[in-house]
């Protein structure tokens, strides 16, 4: 993965925004996910899952959305891929003024896989240059705050990176 901010925008502190352009790579024989922007941890339970795509005609990537007791965004990405994801929005409370990002082996929503849960792969393709602004949402499933589904994440690393230059 390799990051390149391109703008910073000040909140109250401990707040801090920033956009992004990420090229991630996956050299594994299967599809990993890709989370960031999520709260200091990623949430422990989903009450909706959005599917967006960045455009009305193929190809496109696809952006998860989870929210729950916290929230972020996911992107599947294929094994051997090569893609840019353009305009990351970010945000943080972290203490640390970090940004965290995470690739996860496999994300399960109660007993099933994301993808059988939401009844769609959202898998983004091997390849290409992808914007992740004016997304379409593709379908959404939301569940009663009183039937909130259990997330499941098998994290395979995270990595931290400075909301401020150094």
């Amino acid at each position: 993965m390799a990051v390149r901010f391109l703008a910073r925008i000040p909140g109250k502190p401990p707040l801090r925004h920033a956009v992004v352009d990420v090229r991630i790579r996956n050299p594994l024989r299967d599809a990993v996910w890709f989370l960031y922007d999520f709260s200091d941890d990623l949430p422990t339970v989903v009450n909706s899952v959005t599917l967006s795509r960045t455009s009305s005609t193929p190809p496109h990537a696809y952006l998860w959305s989870l929210a729950g007791d916290g929230g972020g965004q996911a992107v599947r990405v294929p094994a051997g891929a090569d893609l840019a994801l353009r305009d990351l929005e970010l945000s943080s409370a972290s203490p640390d003024a970090t940004f965290s990002f995470a690739f996860a082996s496999s994300v399960t929503l109660g007993e099933q896989s994301a993808e059988q849960w939401l009844g769609r792969p959202g898998l983004s393709p091997a390849m290409g240059d992808f914007r992740l602004k004016s997304l379409l949402t593709d379908v959404e499933r939301s569940v009663d705050d009183l039937e909130m589904v259990s997330l499941g994440v098998q994290v395979l690393c995270v990595e931290h990176l400075a909301s401020e230059p150094r």
